[in-house]
């Protein structure tokens, strides 16, 4: 039993080495097994990697063929290109040679339309002055010949007016009018004036008294005032002539109008006459004779003088206030100026002083003096019938007179003068130029002459004792005359007078 036991206990050791031996075989063949699995497995994946590598490697070998191929494909593309672009450039820099050369043909060619167009432009204006030129001329004829036919349709109205022939006289004055201003003439031509003075029909002619006519004045209302050598003061309004005063005791050489209508009248014998509302008041001269001139001073005050001396009289206190002496014989008086027959002049200083101007360079005896209104123009007037102007900056001399200029006003541009060579005359004064025209002839001497605040009108006094108030300025007396004139032309006056080749037109209108 033992022996069974140790029997069966040793087969079973035996069993259990056997088992244990075959296991650890099985086990370490297992192990080769999995290593060479693993191994296999390793040669699979490496052999696999190889594969891919050297699938790779082929697909880079055909990669790089076909990058080979497109390169020298490339290559011969851009070689390609590369003529096709110096083809491009040579034909471009044979264009950019064209075009340099077009440029400069369109330079040339801009230079050459360029002198062309300056040339034309030279022409043009050339023939442009010329156009002016011959414009211009024919405008001179025009105007000349219009003019002149102005001139001439005025002194055949004049003749007409003379004759009588009033309405015909008016018809050729409006006439002569219109081509006046039509074609920029001198309404201050002699014959024009006269036209127009006549046919306008505002002169008025007045006899007041007995006496010479010494000084006359315009009132503010426009009405007269007037006196005379034989002792009368008159009123004249546009209805009648009143006689404010009349003593022939008394001889009256001046008269002056203050702004408030209160007349001054100066007598030979010492005595100054205060007019005022129609009514007189005589206050005797203490110290003073042979009384002739009065002028204004401002402030109230005139300058009265007498032979030798020369008062200063107060018209508020109604008195003399100072006499001066003067070296000498006095012959003109006027806007703060003496005058000496021996050649002198002063001036009478704020202070009633004498003050001597050793620069006057005047020929002659001065009669009359006067200012435009700002002392611009000053004009002297002599015993001999010379008109010295200064202004402007020069100085004239006018001759028309052949008498003793009596006296002298500024009206706009002109220059008023009366002289007893019995006319009076306007002057431009603006440059103390040209001939003057005569405004009015009388049938005496002129003794004295005034103007009508605005200057449309003067009154004229002469020796005969006649004041004589007329137009003066031609817009007024072309006003007048187109209210007078009630017609125009038939068309045989105008063929008769005007001509059948100038086209007929109306004027009555136009003037």
């Amino acid at each position: 039993m033992n022996k069974k036991n140790v029997i069966i206990g040793s087969l079973s050791v035996l069993l259990i080495i056997s088992s244990g031996a075959a296991y650890y075989a099985v086990s370490k063949k297992n192990e080769r097994i999995s290593e060479l699995e693993k191994q296999i497995l390793a040669l699979s994946e490496k052999e696999k990697r190889n594969a891919v590598d050297r699938e790779v490697s082929r697909q880079l070998e055909e990669i790089a063929y076909e990058q080979e191929q497109i390169s020298n494909e490339r290559r011969i593309e851009a070689e390609r290109q590369s003529v096709i672009a110096k083809s491009m450039t040579k034909r471009a820099e044979e264009e950019r040679i064209k075009a340099v050369k077009a440029q400069h043909e369109a330079l040339e060619a801009e230079k050459n339309a360029l002198t062309a167009r300056d040339n034309a432009e030279i022409q043009r204006k050339i023939a442009e002055e010329k156009q002016r030129e011959a414009e211009y001329s024919k405008s001179v004829v025009d105007t000349l010949s219009f003019t002149g036919l102005g001139h001439s349709l005025a002194a055949l109205s004049v003749t007409q007016y003379q004759a009588g022939e009033k309405e015909t006289a008016g018809l050729l004055a409006a006439a002569s009018c219109y081509f006046t201003k039509t074609y920029k003439g001198d309404f201050y031509d002699q014959s024009i004036f006269q036209a127009l003075l006549l046919s306008s029909g505002g002169t008025r002619v007045i006899r007041p008294g007995m006496g010479i006519i010494t000084s006359a004045e315009f009132l503010p209302d426009g009405d007269l005032l007037s006196v005379s050598g034989y002792g009368e003061i008159f009123k004249c309004t546009n209805e009648d002539t009143k006689v404010i005063f009349f003593d022939k005791n008394f001889s009256f050489r001046d008269l002056k109008v203050a702004d408030d209508g209160t007349g001054y009248a100066l007598s030979f014998t010492g005595d100054l006459f205060i007019i005022k509302n129609e009514k007189t008041e005589i206050i005797k001269l203490e110290g003073m004779d042979r009384t002739f001139r009065i002028s204004r001073l401002g402030n109230g005050k005139l300058a009265i003088a007498g032979e030798n001396k020369l008062a200063v009289f107060d018209t508020d206190k109604k008195q003399v206030i100072k006499i001066l002496e003067t070296f000498g014989k006095i012959s003109c008086v006027s806007r703060k100026k003496v005058f000496l027959e021996n050649g002198s002049m002063y001036t009478i200083s704020e202070n009633f002083i004498l003050e001597k101007f050793d620069n006057l360079q005047i020929k002659g005896i001065v009669s009359a003096y006067t200012e435009s209104p700002h002392g611009t123009f000053v004009a002297y007037g002599t015993r001999d019938g010379m008109i010295y102007f200064e202004g402007g900056g020069h100085k004239a001399e006018l001759a028309g007179h052949v008498s003793e200029i009596t006296d002298l006003h500024f009206v706009g541009n002109g220059l008023l003068s009366s002289s007893m060579d019995k006319s009076v005359k306007h002057w431009i004064a603006s440059d103390g130029k040209g001939i003057p025209i005569t405004v009015r002839e009388s049938q005496n001497w002129v003794m004295c002459l005034a103007v009508k605040p605005g200057g449309t009108k003067i009154v004229m006094g002469d020796a005969d004792g006649v004041l004589t108030v007329c137009p003066i300025s031609p817009g007024e007396m072309k006003e007048a005359l187109k209210n007078s004139v009630k017609r125009d032309f038939t068309q045989s006056e105008w063929n008769l007078y005007i001509g059948k080749n100038i086209p007929y037109t109306t004027f009555s209108d136009k003037l």
